[in-house]
């Protein structure tokens, strides 16, 4: 009769389909991060982690070393921090001290190391001056080896602090002023230590923090005897 019969009415509904989110639960410090991200792909058989193998061979055996204070003890404790390249892991060792009152060892096995912000510590935030925050712990990065210093050197894109070309504009701009500082100070047959340098960058001043000034240093004293003469660190 020229009406239309509407559908079929479903005799089942249609189930609503639930959006599950995955959420990632924080490391919980057993073994390394990467490791417990492998329990979180819902596989059951889940794939190794993937390591940076060109990084590995490029990197390999290269460690920086840095002579350290915890700044957060009122002892004044020394560490020896150690950053590897190859997979950007810290250890920190803690040299004894007999009648210290401190057993020394092992006080952070090597692993990665995050920053508050959530980003792990990278190569170049590893220099002399600097102070790491690790796991609640202030360290000062105090000195480092020989081998460290030419490691920085040699990678002047990771290590800014260490290229002497980045420092030597800092430097003219202010060769005048050291000039009169010394010859006032200590004449000209005093030879200059790496001790006077340092106060002559606060008295200038010279904008340079600790690393800057050390890669200075090095490049004036390239024997390595401790001490110039006024005329050599002028030129």
């Amino acid at each position: 009769h020229g009406i239309s019969m509407p559908d079929d009415m479903p005799l089942e509904k249609e189930a609503e389909k639930i959006e599950v989110v995955r959420h990632i639960p924080p490391h919980n410090g057993f073994g390394s991060e990467e490791d417990s991200l492998r329990s979180c792909t819902g596989s059951i058989n889940p794939p190794p982690v993937r390591k940076d193998l060109a990084k590995i061979r490029e990197k390999q055996g290269m460690v920086l070393r840095f002579n350290a204070r915890l700044l957060t003890d009122k002892t004044n404790r020394r560490f020896v921090i150690q950053y590897f390249m190859e997979d950007d892991t810290i250890a920190i060792q803690e040299p004894p001290i007999r009648n210290s009152g401190v057993m020394g060892g092992k006080f952070l096995s090597r692993q990665v190391v995050k920053k508050n912000e959530g980003s792990k510590y990278l190569a170049s935030d590893m220099f002399t001056g600097v102070v790491l925050d690790i796991m609640c712990h202030h360290f000062e990065l105090l000195n480092a080896d020989d081998t460290t210093y030419r490691i920085m050197e040699n990678d002047s894109k990771t290590f800014p602090f260490s290229c002497y070309n980045n420092i030597r504009p800092k430097v003219v701009s202010k060769k005048d002023d050291m000039c009169r500082y010394f010859v006032t100070e200590y004449g000209n047959g005093h030879k200059i230590q790496l001790e006077d340098l340092v106060k002559s960058c606060e008295r200038v001043p010279l904008e340079l923090n600790k690393q800057e000034v050390l890669t200075m240093w090095r490049k004036i004293d390239k024997k390595r005897k401790g001490a110039v003469s006024l005329t050599k660190l002028i030129h």
